[in-house]
């Protein structure tokens, strides 16, 4: 790495890394807000050490990444002179985005530069909730589960986890879900789930409605499964 390049001395991270091309999800100031974000994985680290990245635990959106990497290419000079849609691999790149079992590629199309980088990468999110500090969290977000189900005496209940990772407080949800469809609803314990809210009878619709409308949760968090 030539540390005099022009690009690397005039490159500045912004004091906040999630300041530009954050993806967060949320519809509204009242929700949560939710960042998808990655982290560099020993492999990948080396390519972004030399924009003041020398932490694996150092999070970065999506754009960010795609940045320090097209900033990489460009101060090494490695778009292929022959075809702008190709990178050479240097022996950082190379090292950085090989295949285990696969001899090292000596260029690549930039579209499987990226995807190869982010397959190295690690996945984690960032959870900011009202009134609360911001948390990062392991792995990808973890959606809201509503789903349905038949128990005992053949009765349909809808079920609905993961609340509380958006923090929701269940016993004001499931207060809520009473009084909108006046039927019996409890919270208890799920298994290895953690704690679900149970509502006798089928109300998909009602439950989204609620997630959406009331706790400005995005639908993009929402999963369902309805049993047929």
């Amino acid at each position: 790495v030539d540390w005099k390049h022009p690009l690397i001395k005039s490159f500045r991270m912004p004091d906040s890394l999630a300041s530009f091309g954050s993806e967060e999800t949320s519809s509204s100031d009242l929700g949560p807000r939710i960042e998808e974000l990655w982290t560099p994985s020993g492999a990948i680290l080396p390519l972004f050490s030399p924009f003041g990245i020398s932490k694996r635990s150092t999070p970065l959106t999506s754009a960010q990444v795609r940045k320090l990497v097209t900033e990489y290419v460009k101060m090494n000079n490695l778009a292929s002179p022959e075809d702008k849609s190709f990178v050479v691999l240097d022996p950082i790149l190379s090292d950085a985005v090989a295949i285990k079992g696969t001899p090292h590629a000596e260029r690549l199309r930039w579209d499987e530069l990226m995807q190869r980088v982010f397959r190295k990468a690690l996945p984690c999110h960032r959870v900011t909730l009202a009134g609360r500090t911001s948390v990062l969290k392991r792995g990808p977000v973890e959606k809201i589960v509503i789903s349905t189900a038949i128990r005992t005496g053949n009765k349909k209940v809808t079920l609905v986890h993961g609340l509380d990772k958006f923090g929701v407080d269940l016993r004001e949800f499931a207060h809520k879900m009473q009084k909108k469809t006046a039927s019996s609803v409890s919270v208890a314990k799920a298994s290895a789930k953690g704690m679900e809210v149970l509502v006798q009878g089928t109300f998909v619709k009602q439950v989204s409605a609620l997630l959406t409308d009331d706790y400005h949760i995005v639908a993009k968090w929402i999963e369902i499964k309805e049993k047929k």
